[in-house]
């Protein structure tokens, strides 16, 4: 439940409901990947670099990388409409067996490059139309990334050398198989990491049009910590 106090007076109460419709959350996520809990994640100043982006095993909905050079591949899971989560999980390892064994050039090209100079990218972004990954992360994270000193070019190559990504599944919500599911992915796959976050409707009541979206981790590795600020 939360309270809406606008500076005007009128207070609001929210309660938690269903979403109508899972694909306007997907929507939601999409335009507004700033809903996710990115330190929770362990991802500083993340910057997307993909947008569904098309694989040979198919379309992942958000690829995104952290200063460190950390990559996540991000996607939205209907619950409803795909109460077997082993099809999901089969179809993510499927999507970072396309990117594993990538160079980190064959990545730009490949990944980021066709989402900045796609329809996808929004004009008012800072890749939009881009030349190169390096002048994304410089505009986004204000010192020229060749100089970045948490070596994220190493890291990245590492990662698609490895296949060592992490892995967010989000959904308006998830069983307690699914989530056992992941805990032992993050047992068992030493190189990858597997995060589950819920995307939670808020509606106002009585209803008047408000609604509001908060974004909970419910899942992450055991040995999993929050970065300390800086």
């Amino acid at each position: 439940m939360l309270v809406i106090n606008p500076d005007g007076g009128g207070e609001l109460l929210l309660d938690e409901v269903e979403a109508e419709n899972e694909k306007q959350l997907a929507g939601l996520m999409k335009t507004w990947p700033e809903l996710l809990p990115w330190k929770e994640l362990g991802m500083e100043t993340p910057v997307v670099v993909g947008k569904d982006t098309a694989l040979p095993s198919g379309m992942v909905d958000l690829v995104v990388l952290g200063r460190g050079g950390e990559l996540a591949l991000i996607e939205f899971k209907t619950g409803a409409a795909a109460p077997d989560s082993r099809a999901y999980m089969a179809q993510v390892i499927d999507h970072a067996s396309d990117l594993w064994d990538m160079t980190v050039d064959e990545f730009e090209e490949y990944v980021a490059l066709r989402y900045f100079n796609s329809p996808s990218c929004p004009p008012v972004a800072p890749a939009y139309k881009a030349k190169s990954l390096a002048d994304v992360l410089k505009s986004t994270w204000g010192t020229d990334p060749k100089d970045d000193v948490k070596g994220w070019q190493d890291r990245l190559d590492n990662q698609l050398r490895t296949g060592g990504f992490r892995f967010v599944s989000v959904s308006q919500k998830f069983t307690d198989p699914e989530l056992r599911s992941m805990r032992y992915l993050n047992s068992t796959v030493p190189n990858s990491q597997f995060y589950a976050v819920e995307l939670i409707r808020f509606r106002a009541t009585p209803s008047s049009g408000v609604n509001a979206f908060e974004a909970r981790l419910r899942q992450a590795p055991e040995d999993f910590t929050l970065p300390t600020e800086s």
